[in-house]
């Protein structure tokens, strides 16, 4: 996985691991991490078994401010704002 630190706050990086069986697996990194580069980062996540998805702060333990962006592979978001057809 590579992270990039777009805020500036170094915060540990907590990961939920979907394997194709079902079954979920939460990785934490600790803060440490950032220490030789505070900018971008990557870590290596090992299975036995194959990854289905891939979800970071999966609890919203950190202060991250952009949602979009924690899942692999992409999810839509959803939004408050009821969508309108327009009629042309």
């Amino acid at each position: 996985m590579d992270v990039k630190n777009i805020g500036g706050l170094v915060t540990p990086l907590i990961f939920r691991v979907e394997l194709i069986d079902g079954t979920t697996q939460d990785v934490r990194v600790p803060a440490e991490i950032w220490r030789y580069d505070n900018f971008k980062v990557s870590k290596l996540i090992v299975t036995r078994k194959e990854v289905k998805s891939i979800t970071l702060d999966p609890n919203l333990e950190t202060a991250d401010t952009d949602l979009s962006n924690n899942a692999f592979p992409g999810r839509a978001n959803t939004t408050r704002f009821p969508v309108y057809k327009t009629r042309p």
